[in-house]
């Protein structure tokens, strides 16, 4: 067998094949996506769907914020006012108020028979109405202080279709106040709120002239506050609360903003407390699961000159009272009878 190589005609041609991979034809942005498109679609794909999830929830939260379930004020309620006028001894009246949005806002007006020390608004908290202060207006009533318990905006029987957590309540109270003092304008003006109430005391402390303050289980900041209850409600640790809820909060305040025009962030009691100077005293329990007692100490913090802090151990959200039976009245009192 010859091993000679074999000759080619002349009129053959050599044909050349190129064998490089198509891949090595590309450059080097070409060769990286095609590798990593799969990953880059799927990538994408998560991102839209969190980003989806983010704002469906955020206007989800916020739609839940600003309209909460609403409690009547019911003829057994009005039963129970007239209940605590006729032990106290006292006057009582329903009046109504035309906020600056024309929401109708009404409240009870107690009036002691004898001389009184001074006038008392009364705020409940989130999803109740004035209902709930009959206790706290019966103890001041009793001790010669006029009340007037009104029903927040969204609540109770008050007009308003959206609860803003100070934002517009700031107003309302502004106005309760400026009639209080045009019933009697020579006695000092006091007030005392219960959670979301005691939020939106506070926040008028700059521009309503009180004698004092008293609030119990008041939240320092909405926005923060949110993340704090969507953080546990997750289990998850403290230090993750930000990075998960931040995003869904956010969310709620631009769909806030963009749709109802509220600006949500701005429901911020520890924010605008630094401007007051109005002695405040702040009652929270250490037992809180709606409002974290560091918020109390939040409060006490941002303007240590004029706050008295009072943390009740064991008391849960608004139970202080029930928590000290008798040191919570005593206390409360006592602080008023000295800024007259």
């Amino acid at each position: 067998m010859s091993l000679e190589p074999r000759q080619l005609h002349p009129d053959q041609r050599l044909t050349v094949v190129w064998s490089q991979p198509p891949m090595l034809k590309r450059t080097a942005a070409e060769r990286w996506l095609a590798r990593h498109v799969r990953a880059l679609v799927l990538g994408a794909l998560a991102a839209f769907g969190y980003a989806c999830t983010v704002a469906i929830g955020g206007a989800l939260l916020a739609e839940n914020l600003l309209r909460p379930p609403r409690r009547d004020v019911t003829a057994g309620d009005a039963v129970r006012a007239r209940a605590v006028a006729r032990r106290t001894g006292s006057q009582l009246s329903e009046q109504a108020l035309h906020a600056a949005d024309s929401a109708v806002l009404k409240g009870w007006w107690f009036v002691p028979s004898g001389r009184s020390r001074g006038t008392v608004i009364v705020m409940h908290g989130h999803t109740d109405n004035r209902t709930a202060m009959l206790g706290l207006a019966e103890l001041l009533v009793a001790d010669g202080y006029r009340v007037l318990a009104p029903d927040a905006r969204a609540h109770g029987s008050s007009g308003g279709e959206l609860a803003t957590y100070g934002v517009l309540e700031r107003g309302d109270l502004r106005m309760w106040a400026d009639w209080a003092q045009r019933q009697a304008p020579d006695e000092c003006l006091f007030g005392a709120g219960s959670s979301m109430g005691g939020a939106i005391l506070i926040e008028t402390l700059p521009d309503v002239p009180f004698c004092a303050a008293v609030t119990d289980s008041a939240f320092a900041d909405l926005p923060s506050l949110g993340k704090w209850r969507i953080g546990t409600r997750l289990y998850l640790p403290d230090s993750l609360h930000g990075i998960v809820a931040t995003p869904f909060v956010v969310a709620a305040d631009w769909y806030t903003q963009g749709w109802h025009g509220i600006a949500l962030q701005s429901a911020s009691p520890v924010s605008l407390l630094t401007r007051a100077r109005v002695p405040l005293l702040v009652i929270h329990g250490t037992g809180d699961r709606h409002v974290p007692p560091s918020d109390a100490r939040m409060l006490a913090e941002a303007n240590p000159r004029f706050v008295t802090l009072w943390l009740v151990p064991g008391a849960v959200h608004t139970q202080a009272w029930a928590a000290a039976p008798r040191a919570y009245p005593a206390r409360v009192l006592a602080f008023l009878a000295a800024h007259q």
